[in-house]
């Protein structure tokens, strides 16, 4: 469900990634890396898809749930340091600004709401 919210999101307000701004900001992984060219063909990304960050969002979710469903304290630690690493990660390479980032967790978090409701709907369907 987020990832969908996102597209129309990517859609209808295409922004570019501070790293594609004038602002002398450079995105290191790329710049040091092939790997990410060969995982994503350029052909098949869409530079302009900064807002929301679903790097962070869905690494957001990871963390909600590793949270809820462990009672092991290294476990629950591991779920809040992954989407503040995520979020550091992003930010530092110019892949997103901040912003991304919370519209990101609002984005992925409404999509858990929402499984939510249909969850409890189609509960109450079979009931019925």
């Amino acid at each position: 469900i987020s990832g969908a919210i996102g597209l129309v999101v990517f859609m209808a307000f295409p922004t570019a990634p501070p790293r594609l701004v004038d602002l002398g900001l450079i995105d290191t992984v790329t710049e040091r890396s092939s790997s990410y060219r060969t995982l994503q063909p350029p052909g098949l990304i869409n530079k302009y898809a900064a807002m929301p960050s679903l790097h962070f969002g869905w690494n957001l979710l990871v963390g909600v749930m590793l949270f809820r469903v462990s009672r092991r304290l290294v476990v629950r630690v591991f779920a809040i340091g992954l989407p503040i690493a995520m979020a550091l990660a992003v930010v530092m390479t110019a892949n997103h600004y901040v912003l991304d980032v919370l519209a990101g967790a609002i984005v992925a978090l409404a999509g858990l709401a929402l499984v939510g409701v249909v969850n409890r709907a189609l509960l109450a369907l079979r009931r019925s």
